[in-house]
């Protein structure tokens, strides 16, 4: 693969969403490279931000995916119960940073671009990798 398009939350005044992603305020994309730096793609509101509010809602989860249109990876500060129900059915891999800011977890993601490329090829082939990946900046 050339690139990974990841989606990770943010908060309305632009720092990294550090709870659910599913209760993020905006949804951001970069595409991440093998070989070059972190693109910044596109954003959008959380629609679904207050649909269904109960952690683990499958109509929650929908909701969102719908919003997140074409990515390869979701990111995370926090794991959700909605994160375990994406790894195990799900085409889109979810990923927790243990990051402090945007910058880290671009790092973090741009450092195990081989990893989520596996993870990733796994899934377009319909294998679902159950366990998600946490890294570190």
């Amino acid at each position: 693969m050339e690139k990974l398009a990841v989606i990770f939350g943010k908060s309305k005044t632009g720092e990294l969403w550090d709870k659910h992603f599913g209760d993020s305020d905006i949804f951001v994309k970069y595409y991440i490279y093998p070989d070059r730096s972190p693109e910044y793609a596109d954003e959008v509101g959380n629609k679904a931000r207050n649909v269904d509010e109960h952690h683990s809602s499958n109509v929650k989860l929908s909701e969102v995916i719908k919003l997140l249109g074409s990515c390869d990876c979701v990111s995370a500060v926090a794991m959700s119960p909605n994160f375990k129900k994406m790894a195990a059915e799900k085409p889109v891999q979810p990923v927790v940073v243990n990051a402090q800011s945007i910058e880290d977890v671009l790092i973090a993601l741009s450092n195990s671009y081989h990893l989520l490329e596996s993870l990733v090829s796994k899934r377009r082939s319909a294998v679902f990798e159950k366990e998600i990946p946490v890294l570190y900046p």
